[in-house]
């Protein structure tokens, strides 16, 4: 904005004088400059986001978690009103646990929904940054969402662990970020693109955020899995498994019924 009042001042500056002095080359040469000014600078700044990774959903996060801090649930409900319709788009799957939250006033049920929506969010981000790989300056203002997000989310960790995992996903996002390449501007500061490094980032960080926030219940689901795994259908092996002994138990209650069959008609005749 500031570069457009000043090509305008310079421009009537310019009009001016050649009122004056009738100097039509030379206004013809100046605002030829300022227009190529204008343009160039424009297009430096299509790469230059002054601080585009605020997402509004996570800043929310942090006013929920104080307004249920201090017991003003009716504050924090406002709060969540003014994102339901992104629950009801994008977040389907925790908005039932957040409403319940909300009604039964249980704080915990509420910041865990919520965190894992904000995972969602980032996963969403990523996957358009992905569709949007060959856009650079979209693909990096949804890299820039993404981080924020996390930014948010990261906060929130407790353990040593949690925050050592925090940090890999950092790096990760960061090396998401250079895979992006740069367009440069006429040829300066250009660098290569990376899509497969772009894609492997992106999966990376999905399957490290979504233990460490994830939708209630489903961890306890998670760990069930794991303590009955013979009867975890999600492995192809134990599936397969699991439906060999199930067709094996048919086939042996098919003989069985069979056999009986046979004897009840002999003990007839």
């Amino acid at each position: 904005m500031a570069h457009l009042i000043l090509t305008s001042m310079m421009i009537i500056i310019i009009i001016e004088i050649a009122r004056c002095k009738h100097m039509i080359r030379l206004i013809t040469a100046m605002a030829a400059f300022l227009f190529f000014f204008n343009v160039t600078n424009n297009s430096a700044s299509a790469y230059s986001y002054g601080d585009p990774g605020e997402e509004a959903i996570a800043e929310s996060y942090k006013e929920i978690e104080a307004y249920t801090k201090e017991n003003r649930w009716d504050e924090a409900k406002t709060v969540y009103q003014g994102y339901e319709k992104e629950f009801d788009l994008y977040f389907k799957e925790v908005k039932p646990f957040i409403d319940r939250g909300f009604k039964e006033k249980d704080r915990e049920l509420v910041l865990s929904s919520y965190k894992a929506a904000l995972r969602m969010n980032i996963e969403r981000r990523l996957q358009f940054a992905e569709k949007e790989f060959d856009n650079y300056g979209r693909a990096k203002l949804l890299l820039a969402k993404a981080n924020g997000t996390f930014k948010v989310l990261s906060g929130t960790l407790d353990t040593e662990e949690e925050k050592d995992k925090a940090k890999k996903v950092d790096a990760s996002l960061q090396k998401a970020l250079k895979s992006l390449g740069n367009p440069g501007l006429f040829g300066i500061g250009e660098s290569n693109s990376d899509k497969a490094a772009f894609d492997k980032e992106v999966k990376y960080i999905s399957s490290e955020l979504k233990p460490l926030f994830p939708v209630p219940g489903a961890e306890k689901e998670s760990q069930f899995q794991e303590e009955h795994g013979f009867f975890d259908f999600g492995d192809a092996d134990a599936g397969d498994k699991i439906w060999l002994l199930i067709s094996v138990g048919l086939v042996l209650i098919l003989a069985v019924l069979i056999i009986m069959g046979k004897i009840k008609k002999r003990r007839q005749q």
